[in-house]
């Protein structure tokens, strides 16, 4: 009799895993078809307002990634290359007038 039992609860688990595999492989289908179907909507989309879908080249992370390691500094941190891109400009300070008013230019804010 524990045979019986045994071999009823092999056909059991073997039912309930085929059931299990049927519903994830009908779940991605359904996912792959909405995939398919919105793709399909973005370039119908494009075409009716008259411009040429375009494919992304590679997403954004992946160029910024690039770009502090080319230039090794890192965001947030002080590298080599800001200190050399970094300059000390002297400059004279001259007051520009107006022609007209002999206003300092721009007007200060008490002058109203």
């Amino acid at each position: 009799m524990n045979d019986v039992f045994n071999a009823l609860g092999r056909l059991f688990s073997a039912v309930l895993g085929l059931i299990f595999w049927l519903f994830a492989a009908a779940l991605g289908l359904l996912l792959a078809a909405v995939v398919a179907v919105l793709l399909l909507v973005g370039v119908v989309w494009a075409v009716l307002r008259g411009r040429r879908p375009v494919r992304p080249v590679r997403p954004v992370y992946v160029h910024q990634f690039q770009t502090y390691a080319r230039e090794r500094v890192w965001p947030g941190r002080r590298g080599a290359a800001s200190t050399a891109t970094d300059e000390v400009v002297d400059v004279q300070v001259r007051e520009v007038r107006d022609s007209a008013g002999g206003h300092s230019l721009p007007p200060a804010a008490t002058e109203r």
